[in-house]
C-alpha cells in the first residue's frame, strides 16, 4: 500500500513538471528561427515586446529555418522617432524600410508589421500555388454580412502599415546669440546675434544652411607718450553652411563674408577726435554644438577672418601708429541657439 502511494505521487509530480515545462518550451520556440538585432533608444519597447508583436502579426508563426537577418534601429529625431529596418541575406542587403512617427510605439509597431509580412509563408508561397476555385456566390444579404465580418476581422498589421508615414523634407529655423572675442593684436570683446534657415531632405541628417548675423566688439590701445585710443567693430555677416544634425550633436562648417566699419576715438589728448574705416573680411568658421532639448542647444564658434583693408590709425604731434589692421584675425565665441521646425 505504501509503495502504491509513492508511485502515484511520483507520477503526479512528473505530469505536473511536464505541464509546466511544456508551455515554457513552446514560448521559447516562438523566438527561434529568426535572426533579429534590435537597437532602440531609451523609453522604447524592448526586444521581447517587439518579438511578441511580430509573432502576434505573423499568422503562420516564425519559420523553422530562415537564412535572412533582420536589423532594426530606432533613433530620436527632434520631436519624432525614426526607425530603419534592413533585411539581409548572406551578407547582402535585400530590403530597406524607413519609418517616421510621433511616438516610438507607432514606429516599432510599423516595423513589427513589415517583419511579419516578410516572415508570412502564405504570402511567400502564394505565387507558386495555383489559384483555388471560387466558392459559390452567396445571396447578397449574406455577402454583406461576410464582407462586414471580414472587415472586422482584418488583421491590425494592415491598418498599422497604412498609418506609417514616409519621411518628409523639413525646414529648420534657428536663432541665438554668442559672446566672445575677435583675437588680433588685442582681444576685442563683444557679441553677435544671428538667424538661420536650413532644409533637410527626407531622412537626411546633413542640410545646406543660410546664416545671417550682426555683431559688435570693442578694444582699446594705449599709444606711447600718453593718451588712449578706443576701437569698435560693427559688422554684418552672411554665411553658407553645411549643417549636421545627429542628436545630441549639432555641428556646422561655414564660409562667409562680413562687412561693416571700424571706428576709433581718442581721449586724454590735447587734440581728441575720431575716425572711421570700412571693414571687409572673408570668413571660415566651424561651430560644434550640443542639443540640450529638442529646441535648445549650446554652441561654440572658432573662426578665421581675412581683413581686406590694411589701414593704420596714426596719432599726430608727435606722429605715432596706434593700431594697424592685421592680415589675419581669429574669432572664438560661445552661446546658445533656439531651434524650430516649420509645419
Amino acid at each position: 500500500m505504501v509503495r502504491f502511494s509513492s508511485r502515484c505521487g511520483l507520477g503526479a509530480l512528473v505530469h505536473g513538471l511536464l505541464f509546466v515545462w511544456s508551455p515554457a518550451v513552446r514560448a521559447q520556440d516562438h523566438h527561434e528561427g529568426i535572426d533579429l538585432r534590435y537597437e532602440p533608444p531609451e523609453g522604447c519597447p524592448g526586444r521581447e515586446e517587439l518579438t511578441r508583436a511580430i509573432h502576434d502579426r505573423a499568422p503562420h508563426g516564425f519559420p523553422s529555418a530562415d537564412d535572412r537577418s533582420f536589423r532594426v534601429r530606432i533613433e530620436r529625431a527632434n520631436s519624432d522617432y525614426q526607425g530603419r529596418l534592413e533585411i539581409e541575406r548572406k551578407g547582402r542587403t535585400v530590403s530597406v524600410r524607413e519609418i517616421r512617427g510621433s511616438t516610438c510605439d507607432v514606429v516599432s509597431t510599423a516595423i513589427a508589421v513589415f517583419v511579419a509580412i516578410a516572415l508570412d509563408p502564405a504570402e511567400l508561397s502564394a505565387d507558386a500555388e495555383p489559384p483555388a476555385p471560387a466558392p459559390p456566390r452567396p445571396p447578397e444579404r449574406e455577402m454583406q454580412r461576410v464582407t462586414q465580418r471580414e472587415k472586422e476581422a482584418e488583421p491590425p498589421r494592415v491598418r498599422a502599415a497604412a498609418s506609417a508615414e514616409p519621411p518628409q523634407p523639413r525646414w529648420h529655423l534657428g536663432t541665438g546669440m554668442n559672446a566672445g572675442a575677435v583675437i588680433q593684436s588685442s582681444a576685442a570683446w563683444g557679441g553677435r546675434v544671428h538667424a538661420a534657415i536650413a532644409r533637410f531632405a527626407a531622412g537626411a541628417r546633413l542640410a545646406p544652411e543660410l546664416r545671417l548675423s550682426w555683431g559688435w566688439s570693442e578694444f582699446a590701445e594705449a599709444p606711447p607718450r600718453g593718451g588712449e585710443a578706443s576701437f569698435r567693430f560693427q559688422t554684418a555677416r552672411a554665411e553658407a553652411c553645411a549643417l549636421l544634425e545627429r542628436a545630441p550633436l549639432v555641428a556646422s562648417a561655414c564660409g562667409g563674408f562680413e562687412a561693416g566699419r571700424l571706428s576709433a576715438t581718442t581721449r586724454n589728448l590735447p587734440r581728441a577726435g575720431g575716425t572711421k574705416e570700412a571693414w571687409y573680411a572673408p570668413t571660415a568658421i566651424v561651430r560644434p554644438g550640443w542639443l540640450l532639448v529638442d529646441w535648445l542647444s549650446l554652441e561654440a564658434e572658432l573662426g578665421v577672418l581675412f581683413p581686406l583693408s590694411r589701414a593704420s590709425f596714426v596719432l599726430a604731434e608727435p606722429e605715432r601708429t596706434v593700431y594697424r589692421i592685421p592680415q589675419v584675425a581669429f574669432t572664438a565665441t560661445a552661446g546658445f541657439r533656439i531651434w524650430a521646425d516649420l509645419p
